[in-house]
């Protein structure tokens, strides 16, 4: 892959990250599944939304051992009293 093409590549992920942290907070729900057929687990944010090896958009997790991609979590929205 030419230094351009990754260049946009990476570009392309950091609107990811970008967007994710403007909606997610450190602190929110997320519904996780490591895998498609697993049940969801409901945990919360432990950190912002980064940039994993120039190629991946990942967050961790309260519960979690290692971070993982924001593709397999879906924001809770919570309700207020």
């Amino acid at each position: 892959m030419s230094r351009r093409r990754l260049r946009e590549f990476g570009d392309c992920v950091q609107d990811l990250v970008d967007a994710w942290n403007q909606d997610v907070r450190i602190g929110d729900l997320v519904e996780f599944r490591n895998f498609q057929n697993d049940p969801p687990r409901c945990l919360r944010t432990r950190t912002a939304a980064s940039i994993l090896g120039g190629h991946t958009a990942v967050v961790w997790l309260e519960g979690v051992g290692g971070c993982v991609a924001i593709g397999h979590c879906i924001p809770v929205r919570e309700l207020k009293p």
